[in-house]
C-alpha cells in the first residue's frame, strides 16, 4: 500500500511540518486494512495536531503503540475491508478495540485477531480449527493504549 502525492512536482515535507499534499491511497490488495488517526501535543497549543496513519501490515501498529508517549498518543483504530466479495460497492468499518497475534499449532500459520466494539471477532490469516490457535499476544487495547485529553 502507498500513498499518491496530489501533484507531482510539490515536495513532499516533513511528517509533523504544515504541508499536507497526500490525496489519494492506493492499494494493490483488496485486503484489510487499519485507518490510525494518532494526537500529538504541538508545544503550548491546546488543541493537539493529528496525523492518520494507513496500514495494510498489522504489526505496525504494535510499533506505533511502542512509540507512543504522552505527547504522541492513538486515539482511535478503525479496521476497513471492501466488501466487494458480497458484490457491494463500498467499504465496511469497524472500529478496533483489540488486536491479538496468534499461532494456529495446525498449520503453523501466524494469525492477526481483531476484537471489534460491538464485541465480534475478524481472524486474518488461515487457520484449520480455532481450538488450535494458541500462543496470542496482545499488540493493542483500545483501553490500554488510547486516550482523549481532557478538556476542563
Amino acid at each position: 500500500m502507498f500513498m499518491t502525492q496530489r501533484m507531482a512536482e510539490l515536495t513532499l515535507g516533513k511528517p509533523f511540518g504544515t504541508d499536507q499534499f497526500w490525496e489519494w491511497v492506493e492499494s494493490s490488495d483488496e485486503g484489510p486494512w487499519l485507518y490510525v488517526r494518532v494526537k500529538f501535543g504541538r508545544g503550548g497549543i491546546r488543541e493537539p495536531g493529528s496525523r492518520i496513519f494507513i496500514l495494510s501490515d498489522f504489526d505496525t501498529l504494535g510499533i506505533i503503540v511502542e512509540e507512543s508517549w504522552e505527547a504522541f498518543w492513538i486515539d482511535r483504530v478503525t479496521f476497513v475491508v471492501s466488501d466487494k466479495e458480497d458484490q457491494g460497492s463500498g467499504l465496511q468499518t469497524h472500529l478496533v478495540t483489540g488486536l491479538e497475534v496468534a499461532v494456529d499449532r495446525g498449520t503453523l500459520s501466524r494469525l492477526h485477531i481483531f476484537t471489534f466494539a460491538d464485541g465480534t471477532q475478524y481472524i486474518e490469516g488461515h487457520y484449520d480449527n480455532i481450538d488450535a490457535i494458541e500462543d496470542k499476544r496482545l499488540i493493542y487495547s483500545a483501553e490500554r493504549d488510547t486516550r482523549t485529553l481532557s478538556t476542563s
